[in-house]
């Protein structure tokens, strides 16, 4: 099964345009862009304009199933927890997406906000969480949300 980290993790991608770490995929401190490496400055000027809120996803029938809540992420804030099931995100139904398609979704500009309905084992009402995206470090290790 593939997971993917939704949070400010970059891949070394030709295009800048993976904002994703999976867990099947290496990552390198340094983004590729056309075959020049930029990193330190460059590379937090490009980071600090793009945000996610810190959960690690994977497929479910019912919409994308939240795998893992990071610590000290908008997530974690929110209250969401792994099991939870995102059904929709900005009124848009999460069925059937690709995995990619709901990370472009949640990911965003740093600061603006994200709305997403959650499904919870024992609630009979869904969820309705508004989160504001920032930039999300990847944690070393097995670290969740308490």
């Amino acid at each position: 099964m593939r997971i993917h980290l939704v949070a400010v993790a970059v891949l070394t991608v030709s295009t800048l345009s993976v904002f994703a770490e999976t867990n099947s995929a290496s990552t390198s401190s340094a983004i590729d862009t056309e075959g020049r490496e930029i990193t330190g400055q460059e590379k937090d000027e490009f980071l600090a304009k793009f945000g996610g809120i810190g959960i690690a996803i994977a497929p479910s029938a019912d919409g994308v199933l939240i795998k893992k809540v990071l610590p000290d992420t908008p997530a974690c804030a929110a209250g969401m927890k792994a099991g939870d099931i995102v059904t929709q995100i900005d009124s848009k139904s999460t069925k059937g997406l690709k995995l990619q398609e709901v990370v472009d979704q949640i990911r965003g500009a740093v600061g603006s906000e994200v709305e997403l309905l959650v499904s919870r084992q024992g609630q009979p009402e869904p969820i309705k969480l508004k989160l504001v995206r920032r930039v999300v470090p990847v944690p070393k290790g097995d670290v969740n949300c308490e």
